[in-house]
């Protein structure tokens, strides 16, 4: 399952498996993975649709970048594209079986 959580102090939260992703700047919440069933209640929950929509919603105002393929000898940054971006999440979300 997706999750979304925040911080334990500084640590990640002992039910998250794989954790560390996707941080949304607003309000520090993360994504992660588990199949604990020690999740608190009230956690969010996310399908992939869902965490590609977060993602989306959160390079709209805070762009991923990368670097610029035709400059790398000066190390340009450029923005991703939306495709790039849910490219980055699918393959996250496969990488775990989901």
């Amino acid at each position: 399952m997706i999750y979304e959580y925040e911080l334990d102090g500084s640590n990640i939260p002992s039910w998250i498996e794989d954790g560390g992703y996707f941080i949304n700047p607003a309000n520090s919440k993360l994504i992660g993975y588990s199949t604990s069933s020690s999740v608190p209640s009230g956690t969010t929950t996310l399908t992939k649709a869902q965490l590609i929509t977060r993602v989306l919603n959160i390079h709209a105002t805070n762009k991923w970048k990368k670097l610029d393929a035709r400059d790398l000898v000066n190390f340009n940054e450029v923005e991703m594209t939306n495709d790039e971006v849910t490219a980055i999440v699918e393959s996250w979300a496969s990488a775990r079986g989901l």
